[in-house]
């Protein structure tokens, strides 16, 4: 044979030899034609493939299967992941990590909101700009309203849309908080209540989430013999002084222009006296929100709001559910604030015994005690009833039709029973709670703090038995109250 016919014989034997390898190339199967991949948070599927040798049907067959494997259930995600397999099948046949079908995230909701037409809480007093001092007679709330004048806006929530993982499981949306407002005296709202409006010249409250407009009463002397006792549902403004064994309650603020001697005065709104209070241990001056006065001597003081002084505090008990501030002294009696306690200065050069309880809630009690009482009363009632049910709690559908009715009825009052005291526990816990985040272990003094200082605080002691120049600041640290200059 000569080299022209070996040379055509290698050819020919390399053709069949390509041939046969690109048939078996057709003929090949990849055994897995894809893998699903869930994400982790669920909203997303994977598809890795190899659908070499696959017929579009058995693509289509197989991708249900192992999509139902995975738990997708819904037939849309079933249809809307077979159109996408589809179109990646048209260009690829071998693909990674390609989104085969995505989940759709909630669509959150807006919450509600309060549009105040004014500042009706902004903390603290105006400065005087000739002094530099806070000026306690000038709060800076903005609380004055004229009749006809908006108070309030409600801005209502707009509710999400739930969203669904890429199995077709239903990702909730949490829903807004409802947004509680109320008119109470001497307001009024517009037709859908998302608009609030005074009905009168007057001063705004708020208690809890009902608005006031309290009308304002105006004393142009002062409270004594000749007015009597004062009782009024409103704003209080007394020009002159509130006298010795005067009672006084108003539901709003109250404003005394001069002095309170030795008087009981009460208000569910705000105190503010522009000279002083003396009294003499008898009589309690309590205010709902912030007592404001230049001192107090010999007073007995509550307020839930906080307390304010601009001068000193002189043997006096103050019991404050908010901070005690003084722009002077505390010299002497008791002082219990669940808030923190600053002063320019404790004691005196006479060392004279000053007692400061702080992080304490004076309050609390008041609170608890009836909703304790309450629940106490329930829990007996519930536990008379249950010993009444347990010997025919088995048996009960066999009694006359009577007895089966009073059953029916005290399983009832039972179950109201359960309700009303799961009720009350969480109204305690929102009383603790609430006490718990106003609580302040703090004492500030800005200038001097005088030997038998006693603070009391977290349940810590502290016994000051020398003289320290401040600024200075007492907390607790490593168990034990402490004092850091400032």
């Amino acid at each position: 044979m000569d080299n022209n016919s070996e040379l055509v014989d290698r050819e020919n034997s390399q053709g069949l030899s390509e041939e046969k390898g690109r048939d078996s190339l057709i003929k090949f199967k990849s055994p897995f034609p894809f893998l699903l991949t869930l994400s982790e948070d669920k909203m997303e599927i994977k598809v890795n493939g190899d659908i070499r040798g696959w017929e579009e049907k058995e693509l289509l067959e197989e991708l249900e299967k192992k999509l139902k494997e995975l738990g997708v259930k819904k037939k849309e995600l079933l249809e809307e992941s077979k159109d996408r397999l589809k179109e990646i099948i048209k260009y690829e046949e071998i693909f990674r990590d390609i989104i085969l079908l995505r989940g759709k995230p909630p669509k959150p909701s807006v919450e509600g909101r309060i549009e105040w037409s004014q500042d009706f809480f902004a903390e603290g007093f105006e400065i005087d700009p000739e002094t530099g001092a806070m000026d306690y007679r000038r709060p800076k709330a903005q609380r004055n309203l004229k009749e006809g004048q908006l108070i309030a806006t409600i801005i209502l929530p707009v509710e999400g849309e739930d969203g669904y993982n890429a199995l077709g499981e239903v990702i909730p949306v949490q829903k807004p908080k409802p947004i509680r407002l109320r008119a109470g005296r001497n307001v009024r709202t517009n037709s859908s209540n998302t608009q609030f409006y005074s009905t009168v010249d007057g001063r705004f409250r708020l208690e809890g989430d009902t608005i006031h407009v309290d009308n304002v009463l105006e004393i142009h002397g002062s409270v004594g013999l000749e007015t009597g006792h004062i009782k009024h549902l409103g704003m209080l403004i007394i020009h002159k002084n509130i006298e010795a064994d005067s009672i006084v309650h108003s539901e709003g603020d109250i404003e005394v222009k001069g002095y309170i001697e030795q008087a009981e005065v009460s208000t569910n709104g705000k105190l503010l006296i522009y000279g002083g209070i003396s009294g003499n241990f008898e009589k309690t001056i309590y205010a709902k929100e912030t007592i404001t006065a230049k001192y107090l001597l010999n007073a007995v003081v509550e307020s839930e709001g906080g307390v304010y002084i601009a001068k000193e505090i002189a043997q006096s008990k103050v019991y404050s559910r908010g901070p005690v501030v003084v722009n002077g002294r505390i010299v002497g009696g008791e002082i219990v604030a669940l808030g923190e306690i600053k002063a320019d200065q404790l004691g005196s050069e006479a060392c004279i015994r000053t007692s400061l309880i702080v992080g304490e809630d004076f309050f609390l009690p008041r609170y608890l005690k009836p909703l304790e009482d309450e629940k106490k009363e329930k829990e007996e009632l519930l536990e008379k009833i249950l010993k009444g049910l347990l010997p025919v709690q088995n048996r009960w559908q066999s009694l006359p039709q009577d007895a089966r009715n009073a059953f029916v009825k005290l399983v009832q009052q039972a179950k109201t029973l359960k309700e009303v005291i799961s009720e009350i526990d969480s109204k305690i816990s929102a009383y603790l709670e609430e006490s718990r985040k106003r609580a302040k272990f703090e004492v500030v003094v800005r200038k001097d703090i005088y030997p038998e200082v006693n603070i009391k605080m977290g349940g810590c002691v502290y016994h000051n038995k020398e003289f320290f120049k401040g600024p200075l600041k007492l907390a607790i640290l490593n168990g034990e109250i402490q004092m850091f200059a400032v």
